[in-house]
Formats: C-alpha cells, sequence, structure tokens
C-alpha cells in the first residue's frame, strides 16, 4: 500500500513523515543517534536525515561465534541472492491518500498482490526485501566513520557497527490506528507521547493468535515491533493468504539460493520511501514486507548428504521463533499456500 503527500511533510525523516509523531527533540539531540530497536547480539540506531540505519554490536558479542562480522557475511550472502534470483512484484494498487477520515484503512493489504511466482526469465517474483548493506565498521574506526565523530549517548564502549539500508516506520496515522484498536481509544494519547512509538514496524505473526491482553502498561513502548496476530490480521482484512506465499518464496531463495538455514530471522512491515516519477516534489511511502536479522543463520553446505542439507533446513523452520512468522501446520490452507510457494520457488 502506498500514502502520498506533500514532499515538504514526508522528508527522510520519522518526524516528518505524514501523521508522524512530532519530533520533540532539540536541534543538538536530533543529530545524535537514536536508539530505535535492542537485541541479543546488538543495538540498532537511526540518525535523522540519514537513510542508513546503524547496528551496534553488544560488548563480547564479538567473541561469539555468531558475531556482527559473521552476520554481515551472512547478510551479504543473502542480499547477492536477493539480486540473483529474485524480482520485485509490480505494486498493483494505486496510492493512497491519507486523511483522518480513511485511517482505518491504512494497513489493509499492505502488499501488491501477483499470480505468477516466477518471471519470464525464471526469477522468483517477490515483494520481499532484504535490507542494503553498506558497510561494516571495526569498533576502532566506528566513532569517527560510522557515527561522524557523534555516538550515540549511551555509547559506553566501542564495538563494530554495520551500516545497513533503514527501514522507514509506518506513518503515524497507522500507529494511532493500531494503538486505538489493541490499546482502547483511551490510552491512545498517552502511546502517542511515548517517543519510543514512533519507531513503529509491525511483525506479522501467521503462526500465533493473540494471546489475552495483560494490564496496559503506559511506560512501556507498546507499539515499538508490534506484534499482529493471524487473527488480527484476518479481521483488518490483510491478504494473509500472499504473505504466506512471499515468506515461502523468500525461505526458499535464502536457503537453496543462498545456503543460509534461515535460523531466528525476522519479516517485518515497515516502510520505503521514493520521489514520484511525474516531476513533482512528492515522495511515496510503501509498506512492504522485509526479511531481516540474520545473526543466528548459518551457512549450509550443499556438498553435505541431501538428507542433511535437507533437515538443516527443516529444523530452523519448526523451531524457535521461526513458527511465529510461518503459518502453523495446524492451519493446513495456509500451511499448504506456504509449502506451494517454498516448492515452486526452490525449483527454480
Amino acid at each position: 500500500m502506498q500514502f502520498r503527500g506533500p514532499g515538504s511533510q514526508l522528508a527522510l525523516t520519522l518526524g516528518s513523515q505524514i501523521g508522524a509523531i512530532p519530533d520533540h527533540t532539540t536541534h543538538n539531540e536530533s543529530l545524535l543517534p537514536v536508539n530505535i530497536g535492542e537485541g541479543y547480539q546488538a543495538t540498532i540506531y537511526e540518525q535523522s536525515g540519514s537513510d542508513s540505519a546503524f547496528k551496534k554490536e553488544r560488548l563480547r558479542n564479538s567473541e561469539l561465534k555468531t558475531n556482527l562480522l559473521a552476520e554481515y557475511g551472512i547478510h551479504r550472502t543473502i542480499e547477492e541472492a536477493w539480486k540473483l534470483y529474485t524480482q520485485s512484484i509490480p505494486q498493483t494498487h494505486g496510492p493512497v491518500n491519507i486523511g483522518m477520515e480513511n485511517r482505518d484503512i491504512i494497513l489493509r493489504n499492505p502488499l501488491g498482490t501477483c499470480s505468477v511466482a516466477r518471471s519470464a526469465d525464471g526469477k522468483v517474483n517477490t515483494d520481499v526485501r532484504v535490507p542494503r548493506l553498506m558497510r561494516y565498521y571495526i569498533k576502532e574506526e566506528a566513532k569517527a566513520a560510522a557515527w561522524k565523530e557523534r555516538p550515540p549517548k549511551d555509547d559506553d564502549s566501542p564495538t563494530a557497527v554495520l551500516e545497513m539500508e533503514r527501514i522507514y516506520t509506518l506513518v503515524g496515522l497507522a500507529i494511532q490506528s493500531l494503538a486505538m484498536e489493541f490499546h482502547g481509544p483511551e490510552n491512545v494519547v498517552k502511546i502517542m507521547a511515548n517517543d519510543s512509538n514512533k519507531h513503529c514496524l509491525v511483525r506479522p505473526y501467521l503462526g500465533r493468535t493473540r494471546p489475552s491482553a495483560g494490564p496496559f502498561l503506559p511506560d512501556r513502548a507498546p507499539m515499538r515491533n508490534f506484534r499482529l496476530y493471524l487473527d488480527d490480521m484476518k479481521k483488518m482484512g490483510i491478504d494473509v493468504e500472499h504473505i504466506a506465499r512471499e515468506m515461502g518464496r523468500a525461505f526458499a531463495v535464502m536457503q537453496w539460493g543462498a545456503g543460509v538455514d534461515g535460523d531466528d530471522v525476522e519479516f517485518v512491515l515497515g516502510a520505503t520511501m521514493h520521489k514520484i516519477e511525474d516531476g513533482s516534489q512528492e515522495l511515496v511511502c510503501t509498506t512492504r514486507l522485509w526479511l531481516l536479522d540474520f545473526g543466528q543463520c548459518q551457512s549450509v553446505d550443499f556438498s553435505d548428504l541431501p538428507d542433511e542439507v535437507y533437515q538443516a533446513f527443516k529444523g530452523v523452520m519448526v523451531t524457535g521463533t521461526n513458527q511465529d512468522f510461518i503459518p502453523s501446520v495446524k492451519n493446513k490452507p495456509l500451511w499448504n499456500l506456504f509449502c506451494g510457494a517454498y516448492e515452486h520457488a526452490a525449483r527454480r
């Protein structure tokens, strides 16, 4: 789905997107990298006005086999496989003008649809994107090269940094709509007043239904890495069958194209921004399905016995957090769509 608005309102910063939460930081603070995500291995930062995201390795993670340098190599391999074996699905829907009157449809059918899984030249048609890698900085050069001598305020020790394409947050009206739907109208003001909630990417959990809601805790950031469950997506009219096919194709290209097992990867709904091709100054914000976070992935040797390769790939899809994203085997219709798309793409 696309969102269109004047270029003056859709600058390449979170705080100036249409409907986004206003940026309350001072000018000096806005120049510093901002923490937008935490993980076991690294902390993710963005910098106002930059198209990059920066993944800063946690202290002592460099001593592990799955360190940031290893992730850089895996990520690079997957990115190359995407270039070799995939092409983007043409968007089949037009732009949607954002306004309060249509805030309830902002997240419906966020992806284009395509009935052809393979192009004429044999490439896999997919709407899933992998963030472009920019550069890996060793810890000795990170302060000068990655941070431009302005490291994050919470940067208490130098570590390696991985620079990659930034996935933009959903626009502010989409965040408000989700907050109203899942946390109640009475809590929207509190949620939108918390700056952490403007860093909203959505995790589409096809393998889970929404658990019972606990008490609302206003001090937390409930919109960051927002979990959208299968029953939620059906209620909102999101095309879960299309997302299941896209995830199947993505796993096939990652495993059989890149030779990477895909352990503990994530799918998120996030945005890209680009100028429209009509000579105007407008920017378009397009919601995409992204594949990211390859820190736990391992390469698979295709010279091993076929059964060993098969088990390595199968194992990561039926265990761990991948089960959150992949349709449950108990949901036969959706599981069969995922498997069918996987097999079709893998035969490429």
